[in-house]
C-alpha cells in the first residue's frame, strides 16, 4: 500500500487508499457478510458509507515482477 487516508464526519466514513503496482480488484464486506461498495480507478481505492459500522476491505494488486498481493483491512472507524 502506497498511502491510506481516512475520515470520520458524524456517521459518514470515507477510506481512499492508493496502492503500489496495479490495482487487480477491491471489494468490501459488513460483519453480516454484506457486500458494500468498493469503487477503483487507476492505482486507488474509494470507500464512502453512510455509518461508522466496522467493515473488512480487500485489496488485490500486482507488482511489477507479477507477484500478487492481498490485503486484508479490517476498518473500525468508531
Amino acid at each position: 500500500m502506497a498511502t491510506f487516508n481516512g475520515s470520520v464526519t458524524g456517521t459518514r466514513v470515507a477510506i481512499s487508499l492508493n496502492v503500489t503496482g496495479a490495482l487487480l480488484d477491491a471489494s468490501g464486506n459488513q460483519p453480516d457478510g454484506t457486500p458494500i461498495p468498493a469503487e477503483t480507478t487507476g492505482d486507488r481505492v474509494v470507500v464512502e458509507r453512510n455509518t461508522s459500522e466496522p467493515f473488512r476491505l480487500w485489496v488485490d494488486s500486482v507488482n511489477d515482477d507479477g507477484t500478487v498481493t492481498r490485503m486484508q483491512l479490517d476498518i473500525c472507524p468508531m
